[in-house]
């Protein structure tokens, strides 16, 4: 196997899928994160901004929507593996029924599935 395929391919063991919650107005190009869960998100918001567009997350429908995907590494080739990016990849859904009824109550709409996320 050469270094740059592992590299796309190898993850730290406690790696969690990415999901949040996003508000974006009609008047707006990107949305806000206003929760979050999974290990590349929590590093992208910490690290930059809670802002979709920052993040690569795509542009988001008007309103509140639940992004899900991950993170896959991308290398700047062969010639240099190690250095590049993560980047995201995933989709924006409706939120469920049971998500609705905690954002409207102000509680993060995700159950706790690893110690990797925030907002409460």
């Amino acid at each position: 196997m050469n270094i740059a395929f592992a590299l796309q391919t190898t993850r730290p063991k406690d790696w969690v899928p990415s999901r949040a919650v996003v508000i974006r107005s009609d008047k707006e190009k990107d949305g806000q994160v206003l929760w979050y869960e999974g290990t590349g998100i929590t590093w992208d918001v910490e690290a930059m901004s809670p802002h979709t567009g920052d993040l690569g997350l795509g542009k988001p429908p008007a309103g509140i929507s639940i992004w899900e995907g991950d993170y896959t590494w991308v290398s700047e080739g062969w010639e240099h593996p190690d250095r590049g990016e993560f980047v995201a990849h995933g989709k924006f859904r409706r939120p469920t029924d049971a998500e609705w009824e905690a954002i409207r109550e102000g509680r993060n709409p995700f159950p706790p599935r690893s110690a990797v996320s925030s907002g409460s």
